[in-house]
């Protein structure tokens, strides 16, 4: 795990310094465009998102991902309202997929987590 994030981290700090990269939510938003043009002001955006990220722990994503599965499983797990799934967007959904999909995306958003935390460095 390490490795790849080595690698993944590497790779983002070639692209930046080939590409102006800045670790901000959207290069479209005229906020974010003024802080990452601000190098005070995106200085003090990258203390913030560290600490956002702190705050967020892989615990605190854990937890906020078991509650949700745990809300949603007794309508998962109710077979009259699983045969309505079939009039819904996704037709297939059911409580495996809930669980697998659910799991996967909290693996993403722990290796991204992982992944910004390196890049920012120590405060």
């Amino acid at each position: 795990m390490t490795e790849i994030l080595t690698k993944v981290n590497q790779l983002h700090k070639k692209l930046g310094q080939r590409l102006g990269f800045y670790i901000i939510f959207s290069a479209e938003d005229m906020l974010d465009k003024k802080i990452a043009s601000d190098p005070y002001m995106y200085k003090m955006y990258l203390i913030q998102f560290r600490e956002v990220l702190n705050v967020l722990s892989p615990a605190v994503l854990k937890r906020i991902f078991e509650s949700t599965f745990a809300e949603l499983y007794p309508y998962y797990s109710n077979s009259e309202i699983m045969s309505m799934s079939g009039y819904d967007i996704f037709k297939d959904a059911n409580l495996q997929r809930l669980k697998s999909d659910m799991l996967a995306l909290y693996d993403k958003l722990r290796i991204t987590r992982d992944i910004y935390l390196n890049s920012l460095g120590e405060p």
